[in-house]
């Protein structure tokens, strides 16, 4: 694969990145929680498949990568900007299932993507396991349908949590410390 993929996903980062600072001003935070929160699970979770055809320096470790990284943060962003845009009085728990189907049916195009550029490939104990299984556009197994959202819930609830538990202000910290007075 060559580097225009990678420059492709670094641009669109930044532009994405760029469009969303004009509604949120904790964007950068954002961002880098989910990034953060994206390379956990890509590490603990990388022997389940083989990211290749990357350029060299497209990878942190082994076969984890950065660049693909940045394109479930992309996705991950622009989700929750859309469920936050569309219902901006609604309660938490709706924000968070409406950016969660978001997720999902755009995450099935993403790995669709990554498969059909050759980006990502299963272990053989995976294919095997999967070759029993219903495909999606005869590309990707119907199995992510359960594996998107979960994972997906997974780092979305981190984001918001860190994003809530860093947002109180110290003195509500203090405050709650002491406990009540009696």
């Amino acid at each position: 694969m060559q580097w225009e993929f990678e420059l492709g996903v670094i641009l669109l980062t930044i532009l994405i990145l760029v469009i969303l600072k004009k509604s949120n001003e904790k964007i950068y935070k954002r961002f880098g929680l989910a990034v953060l929160a994206i390379f956990l699970f890509e590490y603990f979770t990388h022997p389940l498949w083989i990211n290749s055809n990357l350029q060299p320096w497209a990878y942190l470790y082994l076969d984890v990568s950065w660049i693909i990284t940045l394109c479930w943060a992309d996705l991950i962003l622009v989700s929750m900007a859309i469920g936050e845009y569309m219902m901006p009085k609604a309660k938490e728990w709706k924000q968070f299932l409406s950016t969660l189907a978001l997720i999902t049916v755009s995450g099935l195009y993403l790995e669709w993507l990554f498969l059909r550029l050759g980006i990502r490939q299963y272990p053989d104990v995976i294919k095997g396991y999967l070759a029993s299984s219903i495909r999606i556009g005869n590309v990707v197994p119907i199995i992510e349908l359960m594996y998107i959202p979960t994972f997906m819930a997974l780092i979305i609830g981190f984001v918001r949590y860190w994003e809530i538990s860093t947002n109180v202000p110290k003195k509500a910290i203090k405050k709650q410390s002491r406990g009540k007075k009696k």
